[in-house]
């Protein structure tokens, strides 16, 4: 499968947000609509106002350090390359 546009990705996360916003102001009456309306998926709608994140916006359970640890192997690295021990 080809990997999907750049606009055409921000033009359907902008198509999520609007489809939000009419069903949040009353002026569609659900999520089934919203989704014909605004051609999005009607499982992403529901997720999206339930509050889960999209997929690529969440952190991989597989990432093996988070960001404060990243940083202290980066002060690690740049003390042993000036030659200091890294205590």
């Amino acid at each position: 499968m080809a990997p999907r546009n750049v606009t055409q990705s921000l033009l359907n996360k902008a198509d999520i947000q609007l489809a939000i916003l009419s069903i949040n102001a009353k002026h569609l009456k659900g999520n089934r609509p919203a989704a014909t309306v605004y051609k999005v998926a009607e499982t992403t709608l529901r997720r999206r106002r339930a509050g889960m994140p999209a997929r690529r916006d969440c952190q991989p359970n597989s990432k093996k350090l988070t960001t404060r640890e990243e940083v202290i192997v980066r002060y690690i690295r740049d003390l042993d390359q000036r030659g200091f021990a890294p205590t």
